[in-house]
């Protein structure tokens, strides 16, 4: 098993529910990157349901992995051009794809949101009760009267 923060319980626990996410998308033909419904959410699970996006971010994980080991290498034959600094560089430009499209999921869903929230909070003001079950509209409707 991998090193990681998880015992192996809390592991299988995350890994079944990813699992049921996954098959609710699966199960619904959910678009994994725009989904309808609001009681799935996919997010950071898209490359284990779209497998070209599995693909691509593997690949992306082992470009900046490789730089960062070839930096070592280079660092440790010629120890006068050790400099923490050039692999944190080169690290950055190895990881800039994944972090633009991690920029863009997140602006993508912070917009998603404020529809939502704007959408929800038209509703609402419409329709909320006030006294007696009477709506706001139904008031403003017979003040105007």
């Amino acid at each position: 098993r991998h090193r990681c923060w998880y015992s192996e319980e809390e592991m299988e626990q995350i890994q079944m529910d990813n699992g049921r996410e996954i098959a609710k998308f699966l199960m619904y033909n959910e678009d994994v990157f725009f989904p309808s419904r609001k009681d799935i959410c996919a997010r950071g699970l898209e490359a284990y349901v779209v497998p070209k996006e599995f693909q691509q971010r593997r690949e992306r994980r082992r470009r900046s992995i490789s730089t960062v080991l070839q930096g070592q290498q280079m660092q440790r034959q010629s120890p006068e051009l050790a400099n923490e600094m050039l692999i944190a560089d080169a690290y950055t430009s190895a990881t800039l794809e994944s972090r633009v499209l991690a920029r863009d999921f997140a602006l993508l869903d912070e917009m998603m949101e404020a529809k939502e929230a704007k959408r929800a909070s038209k509703f609402s003001s419409s329709r909320s009760p006030v006294h007696g079950g009477v709506t706001r509209k139904q008031i403003q409707v017979s003040m105007a009267a």
